[in-house]
């Protein structure tokens, strides 16, 4: 956990019932989240989404992603999706 909240790049992770069980501090500023990471825990991640997809250029397109994500058991690596900032969202679901 002291790794996890040292780490330079956000982290966020779901379980298979997509309820958030880790999340460091660093994802909550990437995203401009008021609320401490703690209080994320135990919340499912899809209201997160919600509220995180504004931030994205192609933000519905992101959300359908993430729809068609439900119940695929096969792993993605390595996404990224441009944020309207100009940063870049690397993810692996």
């Amino acid at each position: 956990l002291a790794l996890l909240k040292n780490l330079p790049d956000g982290v966020l992770l779901k379980d298979q019932h997509r309820v958030i069980q880790l999340v460091n501090q660093q994802f909550c500023a990437l995203f401009g989240i008021a609320q401490r990471a703690e209080t994320l825990i135990g919340q499912p991640g899809v209201a997160l989404h919600e509220s995180l997809a504004a931030q994205f250029c192609e933000s519905e397109k992101f959300l359908e992603h993430l729809r068609a994500l439900r119940g695929f058991q096969e792993m993605s690596v390595g996404e990224e999706w441009e944020l309207r900032d100009g940063r870049f969202f690397a993810c692996d679901y």
